[in-house]
């Protein structure tokens, strides 16, 4: 797949950010999406080597999961 200029990418497990510091020094725009805030720190530190961040943009955080009680299969069919 290919993108142009201006065009926005879409990164689901954004990690430290490769693919939104390669998007815009490609000129096109990003969206990242991160669970771990550690990977979120580091995809930020990464980003601001290539562009000024908007830390005032809007930055939605659900909670983790992963401590929640699982709902047995059964129970859902």
């Amino acid at each position: 797949a290919s993108t142009n200029p201006g065009d926005v990418v879409l990164d689901p497990f954004f990690g430290t950010g490769t693919t939104g510091a390669m998007a815009k020094k490609l000129q096109r725009h990003y969206i990242g999406i991160e669970v771990e805030e550690s990977y979120v720190r580091s995809a930020r530190k990464r980003l601001s080597r290539y562009v000024q961040l908007e830390f005032n943009a809007p930055i939605f955080v659900t909670p983790n999961p992963r401590g929640l009680e699982r709902v047995p299969f059964g129970a859902l069919v």
